[in-house]
């Protein structure tokens, strides 16, 4: 799922990942040059985005009422995702969940 994506009215990308995670895809406030901000909780992304909202990027509010309304689907999602434990250990040292 597709919760904004890069247009005239958004500087930013974000969509729930099939690897089980929240993705803010080339993101412009990461500290490698456009690579991605991952998550695992609909709070980190919305923090997430209060940056890029700070930083002066266009965010859509639906955006934030998207990730609201969908609170416990995505978080049942990412809770259900069977990563295996050597790939969710590798996820936990690389801060992606």
């Amino acid at each position: 799922m597709s919760y904004a994506r890069f247009s005239a009215d958004s500087d930013v990308y974000v969509f729930l990942n099939t690897g089980g995670y929240l993705d803010c895809c080339y993101c412009s406030l990461s500290a490698a040059p456009r690579t991605s901000f991952r998550c695992a909780t609909v709070t980190d992304m919305v923090d997430h985005l209060a940056e890029h909202v700070a930083a002066g990027d266009k965010v859509e509010p639906r955006v934030f009422g998207l990730l609201e309304i969908e609170r416990d689907a995505i978080a049942a999602y990412i809770d259900g995702h069977d990563f295996g434990e050597a790939l969710l250990k590798l996820y936990r040292e690389r801060g992606v969940v």
